[in-house]
């Protein structure tokens, strides 16, 4: 069984499973299912590592990738344009597709979840292919804050480049966590904003997204409002979406106290045919 960071070794493989942080996971035996899982905004493949290690064990070639401008500094990460992220989500998939694998399933937290809902949108998507969204910020909890980096989205990118950081909303209790966290400890205001141009781009595709979406979040979650399950049903209207609220869990629900729960409903959406699905 494989488990190892990816390499470059493969000339075709795209930058961002190329790079050092990036995971690959190969099944034991010859798989015919890949499952392509994106982190959120700040983290590191690392917070998907538990999901990525169960879904090996159930036969799944696993990909994490590591999103550019993270893993490195945040000044990186506030340099890092807009484009660099969809292209990380968009290459990831379509390298898989040519790969060979009769399924591609993508799981994506936060951040995470609107560029696996992008890369549906912008590629190929086969009869049986399916999607796991968590925490996905289509709506802000803050309305302060969907108003002020709402607002920042529309500046270019030269002027994204120029603004600062700003201390998390909430210092998170470790406790509220499964296992230690590794992601920066501050925002960038820019990068952040980014995320928000690429949401509003993003919700006027969301009707071409045709294979089932299962949604999680916790009805507490700081960053994300509870009426995202909602939203994302009014936008996706050519596909089912099942949600799933998960109280307790915290915005990293892969991560925090009940992601045994939220692992197991993962694999059991993923790994169910057809209509069982939905």
């Amino acid at each position: 069984m494989e488990d190892s960071q990816a390499t470059s070794k493969d000339s075709t493989l795209p930058a961002a499973l190329g790079r050092p942080q990036s995971r690959i996971l190969r099944s034991e035996s010859p798989a015919s299912k890949a499952a392509l899982l994106i982190h959120g905004m700040t983290s590191s493949p690392y917070e998907l590592e538990e999901v990525a290690l169960v879904l090996q064990k159930e036969g799944f070639d696993v990909f994490v990738p590591c999103l550019s401008g993270h893993g490195e500094t945040l000044e990186e990460l506030r340099l890092t344009p807009t484009s660099d992220w969809l292209e990380d989500a968009v290459s990831s998939r379509t390298y898989l597709l040519k790969s060979g694998y009769e399924n591609v399933f993508m799981v994506g937290q936060s951040f995470g979840g609107l560029l696996a809902l992008h890369a549906a949108v912008e590629t190929e998507m086969k009869d049986g292919d399916k999607i796991v969204a968590m925490a996905v910020p289509l709506l802000l909890s803050s309305s302060l804050r969907e108003w002020v980096l709402g607002t920042l989205s529309y500046l270019p990118e030269s002027l994204l480049d120029t603004l600062g950081f700003v201390k998390k909303k909430t210092p998170q209790d470790e406790t509220a966590f499964a296992k230690e966290r590794r992601a920066f400890r501050k925002h960038s205001l820019g990068a952040n904003a980014r995320m928000l141009k690429i949401r509003r781009q993003l919700l006027a595709k969301l009707w071409k997204v045709r294979c089932p979406i299962f949604y999680l979040q916790d009805p507490q979650d700081h960053h994300v409002s509870g009426r995202v399950p909602f939203i994302l049903r009014k936008y996706c209207s050519n596909t089912t979406v099942v949600s799933r609220w998960v109280p307790g869990g915290n915005h990293a629900l892969a991560m925090g106290l009940r992601r045994d729960y939220v692992i197991d409903e993962i694999t059991s959406f993923l790994c169910r045919r057809g209509s069982e699905s939905a």
